[in-house]
Parts: structure tokens; sequence; C-alpha cells
């Protein structure tokens, strides 16, 4: 009697822990500053410099440094499951070859099917590790002297 009672209260703490333990997580990348949203007088010209000292550093540059991206991206992400994208805000600016500001193009979640990628250009896959270069890649790594500094 006493074993079927524990093994129900163990089964339940268990489907109790597993539910609990996948509760969603959201993650936010990218970065776009507050005032991002000012609107630049068209008979003004707006530099790379003056950007760069009002936004900071772009996330993106394109290869001949016309195009800068400011993004932030909110995704959710759930156990196992496919992230679940929640908002995603993209400003490209293009400048023209003088090094001012041409355009700003402002794209959202809505737009996505509008943007491509050209993912023969754009390649950024990390290094791939099997099963046993994970498990083994630190090993010799770390000493004891390091944890008592």
């Amino acid at each position: 009697m006493f074993l079927k009672v524990f093994i129900l209260i163990s089964l339940k703490l268990l489907i109790t822990l597993f539910f609990v333990s996948c509760s969603p997580i959201n993650e936010t990348t990218g970065y776009l500053p507050p005032d991002l949203n000012i609107n630049f007088a068209k008979n003004k010209q707006t530099s790379k410099e003056e950007i760069l000292k009002l936004f900071g550093e772009p996330a993106v540059k394109n290869y001949d440094n016309t195009e800068w991206i400011y993004y932030k991206e909110k995704v959710e992400k759930l156990a196992f499951l496919t992230p679940n994208v929640k908002e995603r805000n993209i400003f490209v600016m293009e400048f023209n070859k003088n090094n001012y500001l041409k355009n700003i193009s402002k794209y959202n979640l809505k737009d996505q099917n509008n943007l491509k990628i050209d993912k023969l250009f754009v390649k950024t896959e990390g290094k791939k590790n099997n099963f046993f270069e994970q498990l083994l890649g630190n090993l010799g790594n770390f000493s004891a002297e390091d944890f008592f500094e």
C-alpha cells in the first residue's frame, strides 16, 4: 500500500515538474535605439558620423558600407518547439556615394516576405561539434587552480 502511494506521489511530482519546466523563454536580440523614429528633414543632409553619434554602431553593414541595418527581435521559445517570433523591427539606412543618408526603410514582422536574404552571400555557420566533441571538448582545459583564484 505504501509503495503504491509513494509511486503515485512521485509520478505526480515528476509530471508537475515536467510541465513547470516547460515555461516559455523570452529572448530579445539586436538593438534599436529608443529615438530611432526621429524623422529626418528632407532638406538636411545627415552624414554617417551624425548617425553614429545619434544611434551608435549598426548591427549589420553591407559589403560596400552603403547600407546600415538596425534591428530588434523578440522570440518566445518553448521547450523543443519551433521558436515563435513575437516582434521584429528592422531599420535599413541607405547612404549615397558621398556618405550622406539617402533613405530609411522600416520593416516589421508583417514585411518578412518582402525581405530577401542571399543565403549564398550571408553565411553564419559556427563550428559544428559532434556528440563526443561536445562531451569531451573541455577535458584538460581547466585545472583545480582555475577555480580557487
